[in-house]
């Protein structure tokens, strides 16, 4: 029996890993045993870490991506997964910056995977409060221009995520804009990445893309973005007080994509998970889970140690940081 693979897409901070862990719990609800491979940027783990502690198996793919620099990982990591495990369904969770033209390629084109697997399809979430004003900002960056609009022209399933966040009139011209670009994919409107998810077990290509076998040595859209965005990660060395540390995550400079990691608080004891981009900020307490307190930052022409300069005002008193 073939192992059904589904494609997870969609840029930085759309909700990508909160719609993940619905869907391994609708699996795992129906006996389907499903595991993940995750591709994170940058060699710190922030989301992976939260999937396992839900007891979920999960191949961690860190500081590169799936689909270029270290493209042979995710033909190994499919084989060795179906070997160890034999699940049911594998999620393949990309980075906010992959093409998912180029993962379809490397399963389609690797014929010791491909006769294992079933391709169920794309599912790419959009961030409806960001997307008219990413769409503009990307027009000086042709490669994450192009990406962001295969995201969505290559999707089966489309989620138009965050429209509590979204006036009517400018949700409907971004669904027109959406349809556009992919008149065939099922689109639902959600909040918190809520949908009837029963339809991914009747997911079907919405269409059959030709794609072109790749030459070893051709470089893709997603590998010239591995050279635009960078990250770098700063480790927390006590508590931050809450308020100056979330007026911290609201001024980050435009050239901050997306901050996340694990941090904690000088009125709470408990280790929170935190999610930023731009001007929305997610928690989340940390339930039994052991991890260091860290920060990572994404991006593009970062000034660091400015960052940490304003980062480290967020303590009590003053510390030495802790830069990577």
């Amino acid at each position: 029996m073939q192992t059904g693979v589904y494609i997870l897409t969609g840029y930085l901070g759309s909700g990508k890993t909160t719609l993940l862990q619905k869907i391994l719990d609708f699996f795992r609800e129906r006996n389907r045993k499903a595991i993940v491979i995750m591709n994170e940027i940058g060699e710190e783990d922030i989301d992976g870490v939260q999937v396992q502690a839900r007891g979920y198996s999960v191949k961690k793919i860190l500081n590169g991506c799936i689909c270029c620099s270290i493209r042979n990982q995710l033909a190994s990591g499919i084989n060795e997964m179906i070997r160890e495990f034999s699940p049911d369904e594998i999620i393949i969770e990309t980075t906010g910056i992959a093409d998912p033209s180029d993962i379809i390629a490397e399963l389609v084109n690797n014929p010791t995977v491909y006769e294992q697997i079933e391709l169920k399809g794309v599912i790419t979430i959009v961030d409806a409060s960001r997307f008219l004003a990413l769409q503009s900002r990307f027009e000086l960056n042709k490669a994450l221009e192009i990406t962001f609009r295969n995201q969505i022209k290559y999707a089966d399933l489309l989620l138009m995520n965050k429209v509590d966040l979204v006036r009517e009139p400018e949700l409907e011209k971004i669904r027109n804009l959406i349809e556009k670009d992919n008149p065939e994919a099922v689109l639902y409107t959600t909040i918190h990445g809520e949908m009837d998810l029963s339809q991914l077990l009747n997911m079907r290509k919405a269409k059959q893309v030709k794609l072109q076998p790749k030459v070893t040595d051709d470089f893709s859209l997603t590998d010239k973005l591995f050279n635009y965005v960078e990250t770098f990660y700063y480790q927390f060395n006590q508590p931050v007080v809450k308020s100056k540390f979330e007026s911290f995550l609201l001024h980050l400079p435009k050239a901050v994509y997306r901050a996340k990691g694990f941090v904690c608080f000088t009125d709470h004891s408990k280790l929170i998970s935190f999610h930023q981009t731009e001007n929305q900020i997610d928690y989340s307490v940390c339930e039994d889970l052991d991890m260091n307190m860290v920060a990572v930052f994404i991006g593009e022409g970062m000034d660091k140690r400015s960052i940490v300069s304003e980062l480290e005002k967020c303590y009590e008193e003053k510390n030495a940081f802790h830069l990577n």
